[in-house]
């Protein structure tokens, strides 16, 4: 045996894994029952040797809804009353989102993230970054839908959540209660990675802000139903942040504090940050061929990764939540730079450009929602008393990362210069205005020092 293994091999036994137990913590409301328009705050304690598994996290609600308008589901006079109408609601392709119109973060009543537009940043994000495999039982848990045709349809609200109250009536329908658990890459430090909850002095807070207008999570039939916002109502309930929660022994805490040097050092690590600026374009601006140019405000980071950018149709259109591209070629400048070296003009380039914002391997096997069939570009939307199977949802995403001085991929120092957009119009005349969103995702550090959680990223 002495000469088969090295007698001067010094053998060490197998280190034993960390005391604790792994459990999922639910955290609720504190407001109650709130009304579309308003806010739930949510607090999340600072739980002793607790760490939050942020990766697996989800927002849940119930939202109870009454929706006014024409030719909506309802019972009719038959013995027994039979759902009519049934295929003229819908809920938004884009998914439960929709019903979320900011979320923000705060630590000891200071804001340390803050994300507007985030049932907008959750439809470009779901867009080009989910595959086809995602809409199976996923549909049901976030309402997001796919027909077997590929069409981002939106579920129908009966077939999926059940029958109306049977006072309901063709201009006035009360759906069913219909509950929801969302992760859409929203959430930020409450998002991703594991968080040292244990760490951060009077915990965190969590406010979410729902979407007043009924129009955004729900579309009508265009054929023949509408939907207007003045009589209609929605209420959430039952709104809680469920993660899971790992909690160590005391003797595996102290273990951890050791090695990772806790109130010794700030505790930093990375992340990834996603904001929406919004510019409206007129309808008027597709009258004639040019090139709008589009000035990004705010758009100035140390390291940002790649912009996102979708149009959303304004104006009432019937699915004003899902991301359309009515531009025929996209182009970024910044500081001389020109981001790609020539400008993205056909729907395969923007396939292949919005992919690699999010992969690193062969567009090949890589796989979104947009494809040949159901993405467009120039697209403009029919009049509202015309039929539309499905709106051909598109995003265009361009990757600013780059091989820096250390020999490794990092984004865009933009910290000293504006980006500019540049967008090519081919002259098509179009009923609606648009809601021009670029989604800007960067790289920032989290920052634990003495308790207290603070951002970096410029």
């Amino acid at each position: 045996m002495n000469s088969v293994i090295n007698s001067q091999i010094l053998y060490e036994p197998t280190k034993l894994s960390l005391g604790g137990r792994k459990e999922q913590m639910v955290f609720f409301n504190s407001n109650g029952t709130v009304n579309g328009g308003s806010s739930c705050q949510i607090r999340i304690p600072n739980l002793r040797n607790t760490y939050l598994d942020c990766n697996s996290s989800f927002l849940r609600f119930s939202v109870d809804c009454t929706i006014a308008g024409t030719v909506l589901p309802s019972f009719n006079t038959a013995t027994p009353p039979v759902v009519i109408n049934q295929a003229n609601l819908r809920l938004s392709s884009s998914s439960a989102a929709s019903f979320i119109q900011s979320i923000e973060i705060l630590n000891d009543n200071v804001s340390i993230y803050k994300c507007d537009n985030a049932n907008k940043i959750a439809s470009i994000v779901q867009v080009c970054n989910t595959g086809l495999s995602a809409y199976n039982s996923k549909s049901v848990l976030d309402g997001s839908a796919m027909t077997v045709s590929g069409n981002l349809d939106g579920l129908k609200v009966v077939e999926s959540y059940g029958n109306p109250a049977t006072t309901s009536t063709a201009t006035l329908c009360v759906l069913p209660t219909q509950t929801f658990c969302i992760n859409n890459g929203i959430f930020g430090l409450l998002g991703e990675n594991i968080l040292p909850i244990n760490q951060i002095r009077n915990g965190l807070m969590l406010r979410v802000e729902f979407v007043d207008d009924v129009r955004i999570p729900y579309k009508a039939n265009q054929n023949s139903a509408t939907i207007t916002n003045t009589g209609s109502t929605m209420k959430f309930s039952e709104i809680s942040f469920v993660v899971d929660g790992v909690v160590l022994d005391d003797s595996a805490q102290e273990a951890v504090s050791n090695e990772n040097g806790f109130g010794e050092r700030p505790i930093m690590y990375s992340g990834i940050i996603r904001r929406c600026s919004v510019l409206q374009s007129l309808k008027t601006n597709f009258n004639s061929t040019q090139t709008l140019s589009r000035l990004i405000p705010n758009n100035r980071y140390v390291s940002l990764n790649n912009i996102l950018m979708g149009s959303f149709v304004l104006n009432g259109h019937s699915d004003g939540n899902t991301p359309v591209f009515p531009y025929n070629s996209i182009l970024y400048k910044y500081q001389g730079q020109q981001i790609p070296n020539q400008k993205v003009d056909s729907l395969s380039q923007i396939l292949q450009n919005s992919i690699s914002c999010f992969s690193n391997v062969s567009p090949s096997v890589s796989s979104t929602v947009m494809d040949s069939t159901h993405s467009i570009i120039n697209y403009r939307p029919p009049a509202v008393t015309v039929a539309e199977s499905a709106t051909p949802r598109l995003v265009s995403g361009i990757d600013f990362t780059t091989w820096n001085d250390d020999n490794v991929i990092s984004g865009v120092d933009t910290s000293s210069g504006d980006t500019v957009c540049e967008l090519g119009i081919t002259a098509a005349a179009s009923g609606f205005d648009f809601s021009d969103c670029f989604v800007s995702t960067f790289s920032c550090i989290w920052v634990i020092n003495d308790g207290v959680v603070s951002c970096s990223f410029n």
